[in-house]
């Protein structure tokens, strides 16, 4: 029977966290207002805004102002511009929070073992399994299952050393191992276990402050003799 080799496994957080997947760690909110200060008052000609990456279904965005204001309230798009945004007569901080989905992707990758634990050459490399869960642990037996655990295989034939999964909707901590498989049937033990933290819908918040200088009343009684 052939002896059992460890393989080495990584987790790579496709962009939240690498999370991307769409993972949305570097998710952004921009406002971008042509004027941000005013003598008296303050209408801004032009007020644009955009989400990065580009929210493009539904209101997923929120607008309120301190103090607050019908001017700039209510839901939004991902992005958008209103016109002649005003007129505003004392200082006003606007505000636009918009909920990006959670990351849904995981990407593991690995590094295939070419000999197995007896110093022989492993030539006959037929499969990975990945094993992931939501659950405390893994169980340590690639053969087993455990309630809310999946089972992944990746053929060798080529040989191959990632796979993308997609469609997780679950949050916390996702955990994954890997076992090698030979065309005998024998596995590895398990590989080292990777771990991805998944935390579902993210907030992101942008603030523009808006200044309205204050301007004196007009001189009276002012007279030539």
């Amino acid at each position: 029977m052939m002896t059992r080799r460890l393989l080495t496994l990584f987790a790579l957080a496709g962009f939240a966290l690498g999370f991307g997947g769409l993972a949305y760690a570097q998710s952004t909110v921009t406002m971008t207002p042509s004027l941000t200060s005013g003598d008296g008052t303050l209408t801004i000609p032009t007020m644009t805004w955009a989400t990065s990456p580009a929210l493009t279904t539904g209101t997923p965005c929120t607008a309120s102002a301190t103090p607050t204001t019908p001017l700039w309230a209510g839901v939004k798009a991902g992005s958008g511009s209103v016109s002649n945004l005003g007129p505003f007569t004392a200082d006003q901080r606007l505000t636009l929070a918009c909920t990006f989905p959670g990351d849904s992707i995981v990407t593991f990758t690995w590094v295939n073992p070419t000999t197995n634990t007896n110093g022989t050459p492993l030539t006959d490399l037929a499969s990975v399994r990945i094993k992931h869960t939501f659950n405390a642990a893994l169980t340590a037996n690639p053969d087993v299952a455990a309630t809310g655990e999946t089972h992944t295989d990746v053929a060798q034939v080529p040989p191959l050393s990632t796979r993308t999964i997609t469609g997780i909707t679950q949050t916390g901590t996702l955990r994954g191992a890997a076992f090698a498989r030979n065309t005998g049937g024998v596995w590895s033990v398990a590989s080292n276990v990777a771990t991805k933290a998944f935390q579902g819908n993210v907030v992101v918040t942008q603030q523009v402050d808006l200044i309205v200088r204050s301007v004196p009343n007009v001189v009276t009684g002012f007279s030539a003799q």
